[in-house]
């Protein structure tokens, strides 16, 4: 397999899906008033993910990194896109 496509398929599992899924939802639940909980989640999930990063449970892993680091880019969409729809209205 081609060693470009693996770098690839890297950048698009950890930073390009996660980020196109958060802002996707966002925008999903634009019609709802409190949109904003998805992010505040995101957020919480995020900041737990971190916590476990900085003390894995099960030394060497990069699971935990990998995890923090999807959970980051969702929360970063799902906020930019909440921006964006209140500078709408």
């Amino acid at each position: 397999m081609d060693p470009n496509w693996i770098i690839f398929q890297n950048y698009l599992y950890v930073f390009i899906l996660p980020f196109l899924a958060g802002a996707v939802l966002r925008f999903a639940l634009r019609p709802f008033r409190k949109g904003w909980i998805l992010t505040l989640l995101a957020a919480l999930c995020a900041a737990a993910a971190w916590i476990v990063t900085a003390n894995p449970p099960i030394g060497g892993s990069e699971l935990y990194g990998l995890r923090a680091l999807m959970l980051s880019f969702f929360t970063l969409a799902s906020f930019f896109v909440g921006i964006l729809l209140r500078r709408k209205k």
